[in-house]
């Protein structure tokens, strides 16, 4: 589904978390590699992701039992690439810019938000006026883990940027 989903949106995103399999337990879902080519086809890097295992419960009653199962499913977090020139346009107004290094410090991901702002800069895509300021907030704000809740650094880095 989430396949046919990405495929049918024209319009352009920063980012998408999306459920991965990786084994075909269920008919006509896409597997991780078919998720992965057409992400990297439309521009965006895997940044992280989250795996969860099976293991039936007969195995783990052994006791010298110590593997983590078969890998199944997870959420793979895509994040547009910013090394890629293509990219530029879509990062190219301030306020994308802004919503997409929030949208790095948010998942948690302060220093390549940093890095985002280097290869931006380097590129000529963010003047350095603006790359200074981001810089300097994520680091004051999101050098920590990023708290949840109305007091989010975040909304005012997106007001300031």
């Amino acid at each position: 589904m989430e396949l046919a989903v990405l495929e049918g949106f024209s319009g352009a995103f920063l980012a998408a978390e999306i459920e991965v399999n990786f084994h075909p337990f269920r008919r006509n879902v896409p597997l991780f590699d078919q998720i992965m080519s057409h992400m990297c086809e439309r521009g965006f890097m895997l940044l992280d992701l989250r795996r969860t295992y099976w293991t039936p419960t007969t195995v783990t009653s052994l006791r010298s039992h110590r593997g983590k199962g078969v890998l199944m499913i997870g959420d793979a977090l895509f994040l547009l690439d910013p090394f890629l020139e293509r990219n530029h346009a879509v990062l190219d107004a301030a306020e994308a810019r802004a919503r997409y290094l929030a949208l790095l410090c948010v998942y948690g991901y302060a220093p390549e938000a940093l890095m985002a702002i280097d290869v931006l800069t380097a590129s000529g895509v963010m003047p350095r006026g603006e790359s200074a300021q981001a810089a300097g907030l994520i680091e004051r704000h999101c050098s920590r883990p990023v708290p949840v809740g109305p007091r989010l650094p975040i909304r005012r880095f997106l007001a300031l940027v």
